[in-house]
């Protein structure tokens, strides 16, 4: 592996979590740019911190696919071939970084898009593990190595995705054009959510996750995954139809175990008008 640059995209984040995150990246990869997307740049102290990543302030929130094409751009100017982008609540992954390298030195991946962890989304659920390499359909975004060459092949992150979906677009692009999206199953990330997410039981047996979206999240949620199923309908039919069904899914635990039902189904309404008009990048209000 000729080097690796780990991406931060930062969200109003919390100053305590990032430092770690970023310090720990330091030592396990070869370059480190902070993308930051708050309204306020890091503070000084932060920034004196954190010395020897690459800072960048949007000024804003320009979405994430954008903050990922600047990641992969730097990435370049930095002459690495892999970029991982990290969310800034998901723990920095020093275990995957270390098995990837060894992987990669290991075998050839030229056709290789993305590669990534074993991803566990809920605390209380266990994940499937395994010595093996497995292709996936599509992996998220946090924890994973872009191939940086590929992506940039293929056009980069779609900007006017701004959020959601993002990562599944990619994958399945990368897919279309010959590469491979992995996973190495041995390598257990922990991922958080960031929101209020939840597992529902039924007499002690796991009966489903909520996520417990924002109403915001829902409007970019059915809004993009729409596109993508639309898009990606006749080159990609199965995963397009498992795509639609999931909308569905969320749409009924939503109806069933979340609260602000009212807000959300006005959100959702908004995305598909918007899905449906042409209109993508940052939500205007109403």
């Amino acid at each position: 592996m000729k080097g690796v640059c780990a991406l931060f995209v930062l969200y109003n984040p919390e100053v305590s979590t990032i430092r770690e995150n970023i310090k720990a990246a330091l030592q396990a990869s070869d370059a480190v740019c902070v993308v930051d997307n708050s309204p306020q740049r890091l503070g000084e102290d932060v920034l004196a911190d954190i010395a020897g990543s690459h800072y960048y302030f949007c000024g804003g929130n320009v979405g994430v696919a954008k903050a990922y094409n600047y990641g992969l751009e730097y990435a370049g100017r930095a002459g690495c071939d892999w970029l991982l982008t990290m969310d800034q609540d998901s723990v920095f992954p020093s275990d995957f970084c270390a098995e990837a390298r060894r992987y990669v030195s290991a075998t050839d991946c030229s056709g290789i898009g993305i590669l990534a962890p074993n991803t566990q989304m809920f605390s209380g659920l266990e994940v499937e593990t395994g010595r093996e390499v497995r292709d996936e359909e599509y992996v998220i975004s946090s924890g994973s190595l872009t191939n940086v060459g590929a992506c940039t092949s293929v056009g980069g992150f779609r900007d006017e995705l701004f959020i959601d979906g993002v990562d599944i677009e990619i994958c399945w692009r990368l897919r279309l054009n010959g590469f491979k999206v992995r996973t190495l199953r041995w390598v257990v990330m922990r991922h958080s959510l960031g929101n209020e997410s939840r597992e529902v039981s039924l007499f002690g047996r796991h009966l489903l996750s909520v996520t417990n979206e924002s109403a915001l999240r829902y409007y970019y949620i059915f809004r993009n995954y729409m596109w993508l199923v639309d898009a990606y309908r006749a080159t990609l039919p199965a995963e397009s139809r498992r795509l639609r069904a999931s909308l569905r899914n969320m749409l009924v635990k939503m109806l069933f175990f979340e609260q602000d039902k009212v807000r959300k189904l006005r959100y959702i309404r908004e995305g598909v008008g918007d899905y449906r008009s042409g209109r993508f990048g940052k939500y205007v209000a109403r």
